[in-house]
């Protein structure tokens, strides 16, 4: 059995969303979080979330915790198999760029573009889907999708990569949880935010980019204004990065104007979703929901 732990990030004032995914098995799972937790206990918090790094001592503390766990996780010690892929898009292009859109819905629509990437990666189709609490999208008829859409190319295609009849594609089950509780959800909020920011603030990763390439120092360079969580969390990317780089996952931050995995079979993918073409449009609201508000 698989897991996939996932997060959103964006509030009705943002022009950009994100939602990260964390995939592995489950038995990793149980292992992992035990980790995650002694290592963000070592600087003083009991959880990571992204909106705590906020440029304070106390923010201080997070961003250590943060890149405490970017660090193991993309390490040698971290013997887990896994994959963080995050996707993010505008809200103000030509796909979102209208009266009535459903923000709920589309969200549950990128969640399942997503998912289906990260399936087909995994080619593993037994899952486990815990969300952080407080999604408002039809958490019931995101997995009825996903099951029908499996269902529907197994029927018709009887590829090998496909499941099989004995080897049936499932979401077994699917609930909340506080992101409190759950370290494996600590991550996916952590990689939704930085993604959020990142697309509206793409000089920051572009010069830091640069800078590392040159193995230089951003703090040292006063082209960069940043203000006091900016720095903390330019930190957390610059740890991120460099890791990244180490691990020969190559992260692009100027041909999208934004975080993009060139490969999106690397264990790290940032998606910043594109309109298709004019056929691809966010859902929208119902009469009856626009006249409710």
């Amino acid at each position: 059995m698989h897991r996939a732990y996932g997060d959103r990030s964006g509030s009705a004032r943002d022009r950009f969303w994100s939602f990260a995914l964390v995939t592995l098995e489950e038995e990793s799972a149980r292992r992992l979080a035990d980790v995650l937790i002694e290592k963000v206990s070592h600087h003083g918090v009991a959880k990571v979330e992204w909106k705590l790094i906020t440029g304070n001592q106390e923010g201080e503390a997070y961003m250590h915790a943060a890149i405490a766990l970017i660090d193991y996780l993309l390490s040698d010690d971290n013997e887990v198999p896994m994959r963080i892929d995050v996707i993010s898009w505008d809200r103000h292009d030509s796909r979102h760029a209208f009266r009535g859109r459903d923000d709920n819905a589309n969200t549950g629509y990128m969640v399942y573009k997503l998912f289906m990437h990260v399936g087909k990666q995994w080619r593993h189709w037994a899952w486990d889907m815990i969300l952080d609490r407080g999604e408002v999208f039809d958490r019931n008829r995101l997995v009825e999708v996903i099951n029908n859409t499996y269902a529907e190319k197994r029927d018709r295609t009887q590829r090998v990569l496909l499941p099989t009849a004995e080897q049936q594609y499932l979401i077994n089950h699917h609930e909340e949880k506080d992101c409190d509780a759950e370290p494996l959800l600590w991550i996916a909020d952590l990689f939704a935010g930085m993604y959020r920011w990142n697309r509206a603030r793409p000089h920051i990763a572009m010069h830091l980019s640069e800078l590392i390439h040159n193995q230089l120092n951003v703090f040292e360079d006063d082209r960069v204004d940043l203000s006091r969580s900016d720095e903390q969390r330019t930190k957390v990317l610059d740890c991120l990065l460099s890791c990244c780089k180490k691990r020969a996952i190559s992260i692009d931050c100027t041909k999208k104007n934004c975080l993009w995995t060139k490969n999106n079979s690397h264990r790290i993918n940032f998606w910043p979703y594109e309109p298709q073409g004019d056929y691809d449009r966010a859902p929208e609201k119902s009469r009856e929901s626009r006249s409710a508000h």
